[in-house]
């Protein structure tokens, strides 16, 4: 767990390509980031809601669904998450069709 993350008492996860830090909701597989960019109505930082699965041979991903701005909220993330592992599940595989959430 990072140090700021610690003293926030939140749950943080640095992904291990770049800087970014995931920061855990309290739905299973659910994060978000901060992005650089600030929300037009509050001034606040934006939120990435984004979600994290494995895939068929173990190997993890990570799919944005969007920005707390735009009205996405962790509730919303967590439906994509099921819907995309349910159709994981019955054999679709959801990321060759483009776009995968709202």
């Amino acid at each position: 767990m990072d140090k700021l993350g610690t003293l926030l008492g939140a749950k943080c996860y640095t992904a291990p390509m770049n800087d970014r830090k995931y920061i855990k909701t309290k739905f299973d597989g659910v994060f978000y980031r901060q992005s650089t960019k600030r929300d037009p109505h509050t001034g606040e930082y934006d939120k990435i809601y984004c979600f994290w699965y494995s895939d068929a041979s173990g190997k993890g991903h990570w799919k944005s669904v969007g920005r707390h701005s735009k009205g996405i909220r962790p509730q919303a993330a967590r439906l994509a998450r099921m819907d995309f592992l349910a159709e994981l599940e019955i054999g679709n595989d959801p990321t060759r069709r483009g776009k995968i959430t709202t």
